[in-house]
């Protein structure tokens, strides 16, 4: 027998109270009931408010990119009257590198206009911030980039930038070891117009492994923790992370004098 017939043996009629209480237990079962539909176009409101946006931030970033570039080039003709430089700070402008190394380096290509027109920089991150950025807009150069940041580097070769220049992005952890392989397997073995290292760590083993290279410019970070009276390098070791190997971040690289040794070799 039903519940709704038990109900109505109990107490009969419609108003009964075994009755209401069927109902009660009805509609607590019952599923809620559908939401009504939307009005026209709201549905996809959302998602064209994020598109839009998306579309109006890449635009912005655009003509952010289009105008420090702008003023880089402005910042370049500047330094052609300037001749011999009384200091490289003279020669200082940031348009993508950390500091002032962008002018620096127009400023060498301006005064040794034959060097090769191709270069490697290898410790890059996103190269949202790199040594050879402006070099690659600007003039046009061939380079070979790596860094171990896969994401990174597969994220960069979606940009318009990779497609618009001649630039090889490898995704690579840069040991003493493979870095002359890699140079060699991505067409960069020859001579080079710059080579750029920055890798917070082995630098100085790195640039042992490279000597003999023949790079018209190169450059090398130090850490200036080390000073510069002796040549100082943390010991090799092939997974140096330079988080790990001291809590401070501050023992990774070597000193100046250090990298002018390797520099002359």
């Amino acid at each position: 027998m039903s519940l709704r017939g038990l109900a109505r043996r109990v107490l009969p009629g419609p108003y009964g109270l075994a009755a209401r209480g069927y109902r009660r237990v009805r509609r607590a079962l019952a599923p809620p009931p559908p939401p009504p539909p939307p009005a026209d176009g709201l549905s996809t409101l959302g998602p064209q408010i994020l598109g839009q946006q998306t579309a109006f931030m890449h635009h912005a970033l655009d003509r952010l990119d289009r105008s420090l570039l702008l003023q880089g080039r402005i910042a370049a003709n500047q330094l052609r009257g300037l001749g011999r430089l009384d200091s490289l700070a003279d020669a200082e402008f940031r348009v993508a590198s950390q500091w002032g190394e962008d002018g620096i380096i127009e400023w060498l290509c301006q005064v040794l206009p034959g060097i090769p027109r191709r270069f490697v920089e290898f410790g890059v991150e996103s190269y949202a911030e790199a040594n050879t950025r402006f070099l690659l807009e600007n003039r046009g150069w061939s380079g070979l980039i790596m860094d171990g940041n896969e994401a990174a580097m597969a994220a960069l070769r979606e940009q318009t930038l990779y497609w618009r220049h001649d630039l090889t992005a490898v995704c690579a952890f840069i040991t003493a070891e493979n870095i002359r392989g890699l140079l060699a397997d991505n067409g960069f073995g020859e001579e080079l117009g710059i080579l750029s290292i920055d890798i917070d760590g082995n630098d100085y083993w790195v640039l042992e492994q490279l000597a003999g290279t023949n790079a018209s410019i190169l450059i090398c970070e130090i850490n200036g923790v080390l000073g510069d009276i002796h040549a100082i390098s943390v010991p090799y070791r092939p997974d140096f992370q330079r988080l790990e190997a001291h809590h401070s971040g501050q023992y990774f690289g070597c000193s100046v004098q250090a990298a002018i040794h390797q520099a002359r070799l």
